[in-house]
C-alpha cells in the first residue's frame, strides 16, 4: 500500500480535529493533574517532531518507519487514567493507517466529554511545546 506524506499527515492532523468532538458528562477527576501535564507536554512534544520527521521523509518506507517510532514513543508514554482508552485508541488508529491510509476516513474514537476537552485543552495552552500542535484546543479557523 502507497502512503503519501500529504495523506499521513493529513490523517495525522484529522485525529485531532476528530478528538476535538465532545459531549456533555460529569465532571471528570483530575486527581491526576501531574501526569496529565506531563502526559500532555510529551503529546505535543512527539507530535512536533513527527511531524517535523514526515515532512523530510521520502518514500513510503520512510513514512511507515516514522509512523511505526511514533507508535513507539506513544507507547512509552503513561497517559492519565480519564484518558486511557483514547491513548490506546490513538495508537490502533495509527496502526491502522499504515495498512490502510483511508481508515482515518472511518473511524470513530471515543469522543471526550466537554469537561474532559477543555481541562486538557487548558494543559495545553500552558506548555509552551503545545503552540504549534494540539490535540485537545479549538482549532484555528
Amino acid at each position: 500500500m502507497r502512503l503519501s506524506k500529504s495523506s499521513i499527515f493529513f490523517a495525522s492532523l484529522v485525529f485531532a480535529l476528530i478528538f476535538y468532538a465532545c459531549e456533555d458528562s460529569a465532571v471528570p477527576n483530575h486527581e491526576d493533574n501531574l501526569v496529565a501535564e506531563k502526559y500532555i507536554n510529551s503529546l505535543c512534544e512527539g507530535l512536533s517532531a513527527f511531524s517535523s520527521s514526515l515532512e523530510a521523509s521520502e518514500g513510503t518506507e520512510n513514512i511507515t518507519e516514522e509512523i511505526n517510532r511514533f507508535i513507539s514513543f506513544l507507547e512509552s508514554l503513561t497517559p492519565p487514567s480519564v484518558l486511557n482508552e483514547w491513548h490506546d485508541d490513538y495508537i490502533v488508529f495509527l496502526g491502522r493507517v499504515i495498512d490502510d491510509p483511508e481508515f482515518y476516513a472511518e473511524w470513530k474514537p471515543r469522543k471526550l466529554t466537554k469537561q474532559e476537552r477543555e481541562h486538557f485543552a487548558s494543559l495545553e495552552r500552558k506548555a509552551p511545546i503545545c503552540k504549534e500542535v494540539t490535540y485537545f484546543s479549538e482549532p484555528i479557523q
